[in-house]
């Protein structure tokens, strides 16, 4: 007696074996089983075939795809050093919210030898080797993100967005993001406006003066606030501080 063969069936689309006809009619010729229920067209838009090869579902199937399934998009997140922690913020809000890969400079803890506030790279005699590299990021990503905060982009910045847009890259910029826009909103919520930072820091130097702490503990109170001083000058200052460049918008 023989066995009934039991019909396959694609979890995500639907096809089967007896019926190919959406996918027949979305890439012009039938699909094939890669697994015992997924088929290749299904199975290329997840990523597991090469580029080369079809594979490309209706969006409404596309969403029906568990996330840990997809293949995730690559975002090589591109600006100074100087905002480095926010670009670390931007790259974990991109990975949480986008199930995408991020990549970017590195925010070091205070730990780290010798580590500057920022320009670790030139610190350290590596710089021409890091942008290089970074490059080779942007050579990998399928976006690039912009951190131009407060509309400020330095030269390397500047010379990698060239770079991306001249390989075709999707250029997104923090100023114009949904991203940026909920770091913007991290940041106003937490930076003291500059007078009342330039009080803490004055209080701090009086309590330094009529000696109520330990010299230990003044200098750190003076520390914390004349960088709660200077993050709220920067923060006032926008736009204003670095240079502006002048970008070819063809």
């Amino acid at each position: 007696m023989t066995k009934e063969r039991k019909t396959r069936e694609c979890r995500v689309c639907g096809c089967t074996d007896t019926d190919c006809s959406r996918c027949l009619a979305e890439q012009g010729f039938p699909c094939h089983w890669v697994e015992p229920d997924l088929c290749s067209r299904c199975a290329g838009k997840m990523g597991w075939l090469l580029p080369d090869e079809p594979g490309v579902i209706p969006e409404e199937v596309w969403q029906k795809i568990p996330v840990q399934e997809r293949k995730p998009k690559i975002v090589v997140l591109c600006g100074s050093s100087r905002f480095v922690d926010i670009m670390a913020v931007c790259a974990w809000l991109i990975e949480r919210d986008e199930h995408a890969i991020a990549m970017g400079l590195h925010l070091l803890p205070a730990w780290y030898p010798d580590c500057p506030d920022d320009h670790l790279a030139e610190a350290e005699g590596v710089a021409g080797e890091m942008d290089a590299l970074h490059l080779k990021k942007i050579d990998l990503a399928d976006e690039v993100f912009i951190v131009n905060y407060n509309d400020y982009m330095g030269d390397s910045t500047i010379s990698e967005y060239r770079y991306a847009r001249s390989h075709g890259k999707k250029i997104r910029w923090f100023t114009h993001d949904e991203i940026g826009e909920k770091v913007s909103k991290m940041i106003e919520r937490t930076e003291p406006d500059e007078a009342e930072a330039y009080a803490w820091a004055h209080q701090a130097l009086r309590n330094c003066n009529a000696e109520r702490h330990r010299k230990e503990q003044c200098l750190d109170l003076v520390a914390v606030a004349v960088r709660a001083a200077w993050t709220a000058g920067r923060s006032a200052q926008g736009g204003r501080i670095g240079k502006q460049h002048e970008m070819d918008q063809g």
